[in-house]
């Protein structure tokens, strides 16, 4: 089963904001939305809810002396997913598909990212690393939603995890100043 996208479009300002789930880009259109946006399910709705109450949310904090050691094949993954995401989200999203569960959590696999993928340039490398989160996170599938956010007026986009009822990365602070544009999350 593939990675779903969700859009969750925005309309703040006469502005009409919605992600392009092909591209993975930001659009935006003057006016209001032309179509009626549909119920979300349970799954979301729940995670949506979790997202917009951080406060009640749970921050893990990475263990140093139990990230994994490095592994070439993993990190080899890990690597191309970036260059995938890089060039087209689409491609970044069906490799996300093809990842093998490697970590107990998306905590566990983050701080692995973090440690051994490109470790001084992950101010913008987020939606790479949530995507190698997801892919091979062991419990993702069952209790994890991806958000990719915005942060109006600027454009500027963001993306984190909530698994099993936590933020998984403690050292990514700024999530909370984005708002949802689209939710990734398997059904």
């Amino acid at each position: 089963m593939p990675l779903k996208v969700i859009p969750l479009p925005i309309f703040t300002n006469g502005s009409h904001y919605f992600f392009e789930p092909f591209s993975g880009l930001l659009l935006s259109k003057i006016g209001k939305l032309t179509c009626q946006i549909s119920g979300y399910d349970s799954k979301l709705d729940f995670f949506l809810r979790l997202n917009n109450q951080p406060y009640k949310l749970s921050c893990n904090s990475f263990e140093r002396k139990s990230i994994k050691k490095e592994n070439s094949l993993l990190d080899f993954y890990a690597v191309l997913l970036t260059k995938f995401v890089k060039l087209n989200f689409t491609l970044g999203k069906v490799l996300t598909d093809l990842g093998r569960s490697n970590f107990s959590n998306s905590n566990e696999a983050i701080a692995y990212y973090r440690k051994h993928i490109y470790p001084n340039r992950q101010n913008d490398l987020c939606l790479p690393r949530v995507l190698f989160a997801a892919a091979t996170s062991k419990i993702f599938k069952e209790s994890g939603v991806i958000f990719i956010g915005v942060f109006l007026p600027s454009k500027s986009m963001h993306a984190w995890i909530i698994e099993d009822g936590a933020h998984t990365d403690p050292e990514d602070g700024i999530w909370l100043n984005y708002q949802p544009v689209a939710a990734l999350y398997y059904e």
